[in-house]
């Protein structure tokens, strides 16, 4: 029996609580590998220091789309699946091969089709792979979309169905609260901060709530940024629904503005086809009951153990000091005047000109704090060795292991 709207709404809110420390990880990796960083309090008070930020995350994930982006994934059909289509019995038969050849060529011609639309697909699963140790894709039936949205446009309808009647989005984990059991997917909920005017351009009639607040605000302009979380949720059970709420708040239940009711995302002879609009690639352990600790990206290392934290501060620390000293004195003169003696800047050897009984002595200036020094270098190696990208990138093997090419 499917959910009603406030029951949807419920249980769209557990699911948010239920994953909110696997999101606030997830949201420190993304800052990572942004380099987005803020120093404490007791560092950031002061007017010498400078920040430094390692690069050390947004290098690894980088190699790693690097080394793996010029793969391609070929799409393989095994003549046994065909068997029901053709009404035969025997997957060696040339009829099941031929068949098979058939749908590899339909669903390539499918995923090129879908790249038109501007979509880097390999380079951002990579990415996402890397980044959150999960790929996350909506698989989006045009005609339904558009039927969803009401009135979208016929130019852009017709520009949008030219390319074909699929389309793919590569989600943000950040965004997206699923369900995994022991069968398979079970659940997918898809959580977007909107703006009002993002709203009306998106969904067209179907959010006539959101257009007209916009036609009677007396500032348009201020109306179109209003705030708006859109929800889509979709299951085996519940089929596909999509609703608004005003405001930012996703935990929070509130009245909707329902744009799609409860219903099959697709339907085939009549019914619901027997799967859900979505393809989640997990990595890490199930292993684990805590959903913030299933997931094991390359920078989980950096985050959990503060590699990246710490070494920040000490980068910090090290070039502050060395800039706050960068105008020292380099000597000492020893005279009855001092300020009569004169430097000659204009000349590369920088003559000093001392009269009879002045002394100068040049002081030996110190490099960086070797102690920093030390531990910024220790750190940055530290995460380099914990995330092994460079038995990736590079071919080299780890000390004591055997070549790349016999893994």
């Amino acid at each position: 029996m499917s959910r009603t709207q406030k029951q949807l709404q419920e249980h769209a809110a557990s699911m948010i609580a239920r994953d909110k420390g696997q999101k606030s990880a997830m949201g420190a990796y993304q800052r990572m590998v942004r380099l987005q960083y803020s120093l404490p309090a007791p560092l950031s008070i002061f007017d010498w220091i400078r920040k430094v930020v390692t690069t050390v995350p947004y290098d690894e994930v980088r190699a790693v789309v690097r080394a793996l982006s010029n793969l391609k994934g070929g799409i393989s059909v095994h003549p046994l699946t065909v068997l029901k289509d053709i009404g035969g019995d025997d997957p060696d038969e040339k009829r099941a091969k031929t068949r098979a050849n058939e749908w590899e060529t339909t669903l390539e011609w499918c995923l090129r089709r879908i790249e038109k639309r501007g979509i880097s697909i390999v380079e951002d699963m990579i990415q996402s792979a890397a980044v959150y140790d999960v790929v996350l894709a909506q698989v989006i039936h045009m005609p339904t979309q558009l039927k969803a949205a009401g009135s979208f446009g016929k130019e852009r309808e017709v520009a949008f169905v030219r390319i074909g009647d699929w389309a793919v989005r590569l989600a943000d984990p950040n965004q997206v609260y699923w369900t995994l059991s022991d069968y398979g997917l079970e659940e997918v909920l898809h959580v977007r901060m909107r703006t009002a005017g993002e709203v009306v351009r998106i969904w067209g009639d179907a959010a006539s709530a959101a257009s007209k607040k916009i036609a009677e605000a007396k500032s348009k302009a201020e109306a179109e940024k209003q705030p708006y979380v859109e929800f889509e949720y979709v299951s085996h059970e519940d089929g596909k629904s999509i609703w608004l709420q005003e405001g930012t708040s996703p935990e929070q239940i509130s009245k909707p503005i329902v744009v799609l009711k409860p219903q099959p995302w697709l339907m085939f002879e009549g019914k619901q086809v027997p799967f859900l609009p979505w393809a989640i690639a997990q990595g890490g352990t199930r292993s684990d009951p805590d959903p913030e600790f299933q997931l094991r990206p390359i920078l989980f290392p950096m985050y959990r153990a503060e590699q990246f934290a710490t070494a920040n501060i000490m980068g910090t620390i090290m070039v502050s000091q060395a800039l706050a000293k960068m105008a020292e004195p380099g000597g000492v003169i020893t005279s009855p005047d001092a300020d009569s003696v004169t430097i000659d800047y204009t000349d590369p050897s920088q003559l000093m000109r001392l009269h009879p009984g002045e002394v100068y002595q040049q002081l030996v200036k110190q490099g960086l704090e070797p102690r920093f020094r030390e531990a910024f270098d220790r750190l940055e190696a530290a995460m380099q060795r914990t995330s092994g990208v460079d038995v990736l990138a590079s071919g080299r093997p780890l000390s004591g292991e055997q070549p790349f090419a016999g893994y």
